[in-house]
């Protein structure tokens, strides 16, 4: 399996790519569409792996070339000789989705490049319903801290299932996130300022990051079976999902209604904000660890102004520069992870900042 999957990358690597043409008047097929339709095609015995030249290559062949990379997971023959699906379509969904981001982390240098390599590679937008910005954080940041490594799969737990448990991980940890910071950017559902937008996302993502390094924490394996991940998922687990999403987003209308629900007035509330903003600039673009030295102490020192200033409206504030680089050198091995990149900012919030001039 890995070889074939190799050999996809390959093939993906080195052919020049055409413009993504699957589309529906002026707009492109979400990826689960177009995986279905293989999926129709497959089982109908058509082949969309076979180009007449490299040259003509497309995301949609890319695609197909994935799914045929791994006929004997998700096919089998019925008696009459035609193609069946093994497993349900959502599953196999789920399993091409991560693989996807997968394939483009183990040739991409950073985040960024993983999303402009879906983007090129297989006609995926950030905005895909299925496979948005953030999903894809998170199963880049899983893969980072938790590879598909040898000795995970020699314990008889199989690459197919691990992404599974990554996209399903992806899923719930972006309803999470964003049912925890509804109302924080919004006025009658829309977005006060392009700021207010930015720092909405920003607080997304760091809660999706927060979320991908926490759960690395528990062992695979205990995770894949305590969710019976490689069975199809129950109605009830589907169930319980939504239904967990729905209950965050009620408690957040609730404290909206009797008014305790104040975005960031009170100092507390403000300086969690923060936190969680500056944290996620940080460590964009670097994964789940960056080295730090206290030649960064004016970059951090920067960051926290201009979060200050432009999305929480904190003006005449100053920020002492040997609290900045006093902070940076208390940090272990001089290594930033999500968790520690708030702590790093809430202390320096709290020791360094005064009033007064710039």
């Amino acid at each position: 399996m890995k070889f074939i999957l190799k050999s996809v990358l390959i093939l993906v690597l080195l052919a020049p790519i055409s413009g993504f043409s699957q589309s529906q008047g002026d707009e492109p097929l979400s990826l689960r569409e177009r995986v279905n339709r293989i999926l129709d095609s497959t089982v109908a015995g058509e082949d969309f792996t076979g180009t007449e030249s490299p040259n003509t290559i497309t995301p949609q062949e890319n695609i197909a070339s994935v799914v045929s990379a791994f006929k004997d997971v998700f096919f089998s023959e019925g008696e009459d000789g035609r193609l069946l699906l093994k497993l349900d379509r959502e599953s196999i969904f789920r399993i091409i989705a991560a693989n996807l981001v997968w394939i483009e982390s183990l040739a991409c240098l950073n985040f960024s490049g993983v999303l402009e390599a879906l983007r090129t590679n297989w006609g995926i937008l950030e905005t895909d319903p299925d496979l948005n910005y953030y999903m894809v954080q998170y199963i880049y940041l899983s893969l980072e801290a938790a590879p598909l490594s040898p000795t995970a799969l020699a314990a008889g737990v199989s690459s197919e299932n691990i992404l599974e448990l990554f996209y399903l991980e992806a899923e719930e940890a972006v309803k999470e996130a964003r049912a925890q910071t509804a109302g924080v950017a919004f006025v009658e559902g829309r977005f006060t300022t392009y700021a207010s937008r930015s720092r909405y996302e920003d607080m997304i993502m760091a809660k999706v990051a927060a979320k991908a390094s926490s759960q690395r924490e528990v062992p695979l394996i205990a995770e894949l079976q305590r969710r019976g991940i490689g069975q199809a998922p129950t109605p009830a687990d589907y169930k319980a999902s939504v239904e967990a999403v729905q209950a965050a987003g009620d408690a957040v209308l609730a404290a909206q209604a009797e008014g305790s629900l104040i975005a960031y007035q009170l100092d507390a509330d403000m300086l969690d904000g923060v936190s969680e903003i500056v944290a996620a600039k940080l460590m964009e673009g670097h994964g789940v660890r960056r080295a730090i030295s206290a030649k960064d102490a004016d970059v951090v020192r920067q960051k926290i102004h201009e979060v200050l200033q432009l999305e929480f409206q904190q003006k005449g504030i100053v920020i002492e520069p040997e609290v900045v680089t006093a902070a940076i050198q208390a940090v272990p091995e001089l290594t930033l992870t999500w968790g520690n990149a708030r702590a790093l900012v809430r202390g320096i919030c709290e020791t360094g900042l005064k009033r007064g001039g710039r």
